[in-house]
């Protein structure tokens, strides 16, 4: 998840929908089923009753890890065994540059007012 991804490990659900592109009751349900799973949780924010975060749960980081992995093992068997050295520093650089762009947009959304 998005939230794994920042500094921060908890987020409003809006504000995860808003992130990843689902409507807003698609991500209530998708973490709904996340929550039976038990790889995330809902909390209360303590300074506004009102606001619920998602968070994920020591199991739901393990698995978020795992899958991590495996995407990377992916990435690596169907892309970077393609590649020379010097196309591997290429599209390093040029990814790179491509996530610090995304991620400024993803911060961008969480303010103080809806930070945890």
């Amino acid at each position: 998840m998005v939230a794994a991804q920042s500094e921060e490990t908890t987020l409003r659900p809006s504000d995860l929908a808003d992130l990843t592109g689902p409507s807003r009751s698609a991500t209530t349900r998708l973490v709904d089923r996340l929550e039976r799973s038990g790889l995330v949780e809902r909390r209360a924010c303590a300074s506004d009753r009102r606001v619920t975060f998602v968070v994920l749960t020591p199991r739901g980081e393990e698995v978020f890890k795992e899958a991590g992995r495996v995407h990377l093992r992916g990435i690596d068997e169907h892309v970077g065994s393609h590649l020379t050295s010097d196309e591997l520093v290429q599209i390093s650089a040029l990814l790179g540059k491509l996530a610090d762009r995304v991620r400024g947009d993803a911060l961008s959304t969480l303010t103080p007012t809806n930070a945890p």
